[in-house]
């Protein structure tokens, strides 16, 4: 059966591997504010940081997603 999950997945994986994709990775990990608040006093330039940094996230989740994860997901989550 083919899972929607693991190929998103992989489709990830292979967009961020390779010496180019380390390049970017390290330039959205500064953009997105990876390791940086994204604390702002303005309520939308904030709320446009933790975009940013969701962003971030969403990559880095999927690039560490493990199969038994993908599996237990894909379980519970139909048509992802």
């Amino acid at each position: 059966m083919i899972n929607p999950l693991r190929i998103k997945r992989d489709a990830y994986r292979e967009t961020f591997r390779g010496k180019q994709a380390e390049r970017v990775l390290r330039d959205l990990a500064k953009f997105c504010r990876a390791s940086a608040s994204t604390y702002e006093d303005d309520a939308r330039k904030h709320a446009f940081r933790e975009g940013r940094r969701e962003v971030w996230l969403r990559i880095q989740a999927m690039l560490n997603l493990p199969d038994s994860r993908v599996q237990e997901l894909s379980e519970v989550i139909p048509n992802e």
